[in-house]
């Protein structure tokens, strides 16, 4: 049996420090984030014609795309001199379901001083002793790619 919604919020807010983002605490504290995987995790993100989309199987795989290029690329368009924040919104499944929906918010401040608010969700499935041996992330690729293509410019 997976953990219940409420364990998993639980586990994911664990990994947000201050509501830092999930991305940015895997970065400053490595294998924070990854010791929640499985040695064989399976990473989707989705996204027709988006520079980030992404899948593949290992746990070196993820961790390559995590903090090589997927967190470079989104926080090298926001400004870190300002507040930035994650938060879990919401966690639907999980308990007798092995598959979880994670609602996320994240808020910053762009390179151009715009705010930046991303919005997504990251299906997550998990083995009965609370590892997740995929992840498959639906984010607004529409704005990421917009607001790093404006930070580019």
């Amino acid at each position: 049996m997976a953990p219940s919604a409420e364990e998993i919020a639980k586990l994911i807010k664990s990994r947000l420090p201050g509501e830092t983002s999930i991305l940015l605490t895997e970065k400053n504290q490595p294998g924070s984030v990854l010791s929640l995987f499985t040695e064989d995790f399976k990473i989707t993100v989705v996204g027709q014609e988006f520079d980030l989309a992404y899948g593949a199987t290992g746990i070196a795989a993820a961790k390559d795309y995590l903090i090589g290029r997927l967190t470079p690329t989104i926080f090298g368009s926001l400004d870190d001199s300002k507040a930035a924040k994650s938060e879990v919104v919401r966690v639907t499944g999980g308990g007798d379901n092995p598959w979880a929906a994670v609602e996320f918010k994240s808020t910053a401040t762009s390179l151009k001083g715009k705010p930046w608010v991303h919005e997504c969700v990251i299906m997550l499935h998990f083995t009965d002793d609370g590892k997740i041996t995929e992840a498959k992330a639906y984010f607004d690729t529409l704005h990421l790619q917009n607001h790093i293509l404006d930070s580019a410019a």
